[in-house]
């Protein structure tokens, strides 16, 4: 997320010749689109669990990505552009909130509050990270391979993602004894 987060404003300005607010008037309207999208979405999200819809969305955000990287010779094309900006506005709405549902899961009740703010502080580092990578990846490689980048590291994160069993980490956090059994 964090690199696309700083990938696109310098794409569509720099590389494609948009003004400099079509980015962000594009982005926040996709934006306030993604949030009406999460709150229909999120009893779906609860309905799958939250390990199967971070599973999910995964899956669509690595073969978005893919498609986005392909597409790069229409990305000059508006109505791609844009298209481009609420697909991926929607999958990061989708993940971010079976991300918290699941951080929300793997707290132990007896240090939740610190344990769902590290989670989400990880979070945020994450994403700051992630920014602070474009200017050497953008001097390395061309943007289509930068969305590919981006999408092998979520492959990874979704092969993980397939090795972990909730039910196992419950299971150790009841073994802990009182208190320690998750939400």
């Amino acid at each position: 997320g964090g690199v696309l987060t700083a990938a696109f404003p310098i794409i569509t300005t720099q590389e494609l010749g948009h003004p400099d607010t079509f980015y962000p008037e594009w982005n926040a309207l996709a934006g306030i689109f993604a949030a009406v999208f999460g709150i229909v979405i999120a009893p779906i999200i609860d309905w799958l669990s939250a390990h199967r819809a971070l599973i999910i969305g995964l899956t669509m955000k690595v073969i978005a990505l893919a498609g986005i990287g392909l597409a790069i010779e229409y990305w000059s094309d508006d109505r791609v552009m844009i298209s481009l900006l609420f697909l991926i506005a929607f999958i990061s709405q989708w993940l971010t909130i079976a991300s918290i549902s699941l951080f929300m899961h793997l707290c132990a009740i007896k240090v939740s509050a610190s344990q769902f703010a590290i989670y989400m502080a990880a979070s945020n580092l994450a994403l700051s990270l992630g920014s602070s990578l474009f200017g050497p990846l953008d001097s390395w490689l061309d943007y289509d391979e930068i969305i590919y980048m981006v999408a092998l590291i979520d492959f990874f994160m979704l092969a993980a993602l397939l090795l972990f069993s909730l039910e196992r980490h419950q299971k150790r956090l009841e073994a802990l004894g009182p208190g320690f059994a998750a939400n």
